[in-house]
Order: C-alpha cells, then structure tokens, then sequence
C-alpha cells in the first residue's frame, strides 16, 4: 500500500493509495483515535455500487453507522448542508465520531463543510469515486454555492484520512472517467511529467490499477506541496493549480453547468496553452502534444459551437483569482515552469480562443 503524508498547521494525515482498500476502512481508521460513530455521506448510485463493502468493514470492527445521501445536480447548498446536521444530531455525531466522504466532488464538498462547521469540528475521511477527485482531491479546503453564485462560501479543513482505492473508478462511465485524465495532464503540465504520461496514456485510458495509482499519487503530491506552502491560497503559490481554471469556469457558467468540469479544464488547457504559446514563446510543439492527448482521451479542444467571446470575457471578469480590476492567469513558460500574470488584454484572450474554436 502506497502512502503520502501531509503536514499542515493544525492538522497532519496520509493519503493511502491500493487497489480493495474500502474493505479495510475501519481497519485503516484504527490508530486515528475516533470513536466507532460514523455517517457516511454519499449518493444514491455510490451505495448501490460500493455500498454494501464500506458497511462490511464497518460491521466487522463494531461500527455504528447511518447514511445520508444527497442527491446529485444543483445540490451544493446551505440547504443540503443544514440536512447534513440534521442527519449528524439524528446519529448522535459527536466530535471524535466521523463523517465519511465516499462520493465525487460534490459529496466531498459537502462533507468537509458539514465537517468543519458542525460542533466546529468533526474528525472526516475522504473516500473519493470518480477519477477526477482522486486525482484533484480537496487538499485544503472546500466550498459550497449560494444562489448569487457558485463556491462563493467556504473552509479551510482538513481530513484526518484519505483513501485511494482505484477499484471504485473501474465501473464509471467512459464520459466521467476521462474527466479525470483532465486533472492529471493539468498536473503533468504543472510538475513535467507530461512525457512519461504520453508513454502510460494508453494504460491509464484502460483503468490499469497501478497507473490510475502511479498518476493519483503524483498529482496528489504535488497539490500537497503547493498547498503546504501555501494553505489558505493567499501567497500566490496554491494559485498555480488553477492552470486552465480561469477560462474552464467561464465556459462552464456560460454553457450553464451543462459541461463536466474536466471537459470545461480540458478547453481551459488549451486555450491556456495557447495564451502561453503567444505571450510567453511556449513551444507549439509542447501545445500540440498537451492538445494530442487530451484529444487521445475522447476529451473536447475546442470551444463548443455557439459560445460568445464577450459573454466568456464577462465572466472571466468574475473568476476569484481578478484583482485590481485586472484578469489573473495562469501561464506556461515551459513544462513544470508555471507564471502567473495578470498583464493579458481582453484581445489577447480573445485571440486565444478564436485559436481553438470550432
């Protein structure tokens, strides 16, 4: 069993990464000084799948246990959260007792906030499912959405354990699956490894176990490291890994959340690579080979049909990372050399964009 170890102020865990690990849950809470109460949160199609080996475990070891399942959609809200306390007080949760994550993004978002706001405090595991959270898996923190707007509230909090078990991505559909190889070129990118995932690609786009945990832990390292430098995302270091975020989250409000976020990323990557491409000197060559295997994947490189360029700018506009009435972007000055900038004009965005639509 491979394992990573985070260090931060207030908290240190260790990411655990093997194939059946959720068979071993309880046994791998052991030593964490919990009590045996746990509510796991998670959604419908989660405990159908995988349900039934998390409560084995569980059972094994004297666990009491409740589910609490969200549904999936629009669902990351304070109303959702308020249920989430109110299935805490119905299990008796205290705060050495435990919230499971076993879910996607969503489910995990949700967990942490409840976790970190419920008591001020609750000791939480994350269980991640689809490809894309184990790969960008929360590392210091989380939010959720209000009617204003998206991730427009949220925490720094950590989990006292995060388990990796690539068994639960096995049975994803092939449009979720991919979604994830987003997450892992954007690492590839930030960290240099993208020749070496060219040589894995075809294995990892066939779910072998060892190469879903070889790329896992690699991402994973990396987002800790940053973070560890930098965990309340203030020092212009953590903000590295929104490579592509800035025009992905544009194109994911103005297409109204109909897009995946790793389809969205996948875009945002190469019209980031193009950015870079014109105002850093980036190598085409290295542009064409990021775009290649983002394509390789069944992933979209280019904008969808329809999308207006000053609709998108209006919401780049509105991106967390503008500040002083300027657009903030990640660039790529060679493959591991990241530069953050906020010198781009609005033509320049433009031009990048034309560059890789339809």
């Amino acid at each position: 069993m491979k394992k990573l170890h985070a260090k931060f102020k207030y908290r240190e865990y260790d990411f655990l990464y093997g194939s059946g690990l959720i068979n071993k849950t309880a046994i791998l809470l052991t030593g964490l000084k919990v009590d045996k109460n746990v509510l796991i949160v998670s959604e419908k199609i989660i405990k159908k799948l995988h349900g039934a080996k998390l409560e084995t475990s569980l059972k094994k070891s004297g666990y009491k246990y409740s589910w609490h399942l969200v549904k999936g959609g629009d669902n990351k809200t304070l109303a959702e959260i308020s249920k989430i306390y109110s299935a805490c007080d119905k299990q008796k949760i205290t705060r050495n007792s435990v919230i499971i994550a076993f879910g996607g993004g969503l489910v995990q978002d949700l967990a942490c906030y409840s976790s970190a706001t419920y008591k001020r405090g609750i000791n939480f595991v994350q269980i991640p499912t689809t490809l894309l959270i184990q790969a960008d898996v929360n590392i210091g923190g989380c939010a959720v959405d209000l009617p204003e707007g998206k991730s427009m509230i949220g925490t720094f909090y950590q989990p006292i354990l995060v388990i990796q078990d690539t068994d639960l991505v096995k049975s994803l559909p092939e449009s979720i699956y991919i979604d994830g190889i987003a997450e892992i070129v954007k690492y590839a990118i930030t960290n240099n490894f993208i020749d070496q995932l060219e040589k894995d690609f075809p294995k990892l786009l066939n779910r072998t176990p060892k190469i879903i945990e070889k790329y896992n832990y690699l991402s994973n390292k990396i987002k800790t490291d940053l973070t560890q430098q930098d965990e309340t995302d203030s020092a212009d270091i953590r903000i590295k890994i929104d490579l592509g975020h800035t025009f992905s989250h544009a194109i994911e409000a103005e297409m109204e959340y109909k897009i995946s976020h790793g389809k969205a990323l996948s875009i945002g990557l190469c019209a980031a690579s193009m950015l870079s491409a014109k105002k850093l000197n980036f190598p085409m060559k290295k542009v064409e080979q990021i775009t290649n295997l983002l394509a390789k994947a069944g992933l979209p490189v280019s904008l969808p049909q329809g999308l207006r360029l000053e609709s998108l700018l209006s919401h780049i506009k509105k991106d967390k990372k503008y500040r002083n009435n300027k657009s903030v972007f990640i660039l790529i000055k060679n493959l591991g050399k990241l530069e953050i900038s906020d010198k781009i004009s609005e033509q320049d965005v433009k031009n990048a964009l034309k560059q890789i639509t339809q």
